[in-house]
């Protein structure tokens, strides 16, 4: 009986040993996580901010032209206008999880197999392209303009998370490389509109982040910025249309595809080395 005693005295000593050393680790993690959450980029968000509230007017003027175009009938004008229009919202992406409600309607995005379960501006695309209905586009595009309007009055008093702007981006570059490599349904190939709208938004915040990264980090984004952009100006038709991807090579869709993964790794880096 005694030796049984001892037994559980050790066992409960070892427990208490385990569960002390188990909360100073924890102490020690929570401590390490609230470091990382220190860094100040509320300036560097004004920034960026600043961008987008200036987009904002001109994406609901345009959005609104479109509307006027379908009102009337003008199906082809208006399937001309809509990629510039959806250039707005690519351009916004890094706001994306700062305002989900609006962009759940503004995003757009179409899974593969799940073409029937579109809206919002996804929906104004089928519309416009796959059913050619300028009323059923007209209709959907309502709801568009109602979000966007939300967004600009909510963005005017709205304090900006800086590192969930880097994030929301990272995460854009991640769904342009996959989008030029297929893994999205479309309904009109617009993809080079959106990625170089997408890199039009990254330049934006490397101008505000750059003077908290390291400056090699800084300068390689550039660098791939640069790059990225002449093989887009390749493709170029006119000052604001472009070719549509469908019709690319294999080694043309390749070129491009590495000329924006470059970015995207370029901006990882860029980001991961803020302080």
């Amino acid at each position: 009986m005694k030796k049984q005693k001892l037994f559980v005295a050790v066992t409960m000593t070892s427990v208490l040993l385990l569960a002390a050393c188990g909360t100073d680790k924890a102490e020690e993690t929570k401590d390490e996580v609230v470091e990382q959450e220190v860094i100040d980029l509320a300036k560097e968000a004004e920034k960026f901010k600043a961008y987008a509230v200036e987009q904002m007017p001109l994406f609901v003027e345009d959005l609104k032209l479109l509307k006027q175009q379908l009102d009337e009938n003008k199906l082809e004008d208006a399937q001309k206008l809509y990629p510039l229009v959806r250039m707005y919202v690519e351009r916004l992406q890094p706001l994306n999880s700062s305002f989900a409600d609006e962009f759940k309607v503004l995003d757009g995005r179409v899974a593969k197999g799940k073409e029937a379960d579109v809206a919002g501006f996804a929906k104004v695309e089928q519309e416009l392209f796959a059913n050619k209905s300028a009323a059923n586009a007209a209709k959907e595009l309502e709801t568009v303009i109602e979000a966007a309007e939300d967004l600009t009055a909510k963005l005017e008093t709205e304090k900006l998370d800086g590192m969930k702007l880097l994030t929301d981006a990272e995460t854009m570059l991640a769904n342009a490389e996959k989008q030029l490599n297929g893994a999205e349904a479309s309904f009109v190939a617009i993809d080079v509109y959106e990625v170089k709208a997408n890199v039009e938004a990254v330049e934006q915040l490397v101008s505000a982040f750059m003077t908290r990264a390291e400056t090699t980090t800084a300068a390689k984004l550039t660098e791939e910025i640069t790059a990225f952009n002449k093989v887009v100006e390749f493709y170029e038709v006119g000052k604001e249309d472009y070719i549509k991807y469908d019709i690319f090579t294999n080694a043309q869709k390749t070129e491009l595809i590495q000329a924006m993964k470059n970015v995207k790794d370029a901006f990882s880096e860029m980001k991961d080395s803020i302080k």
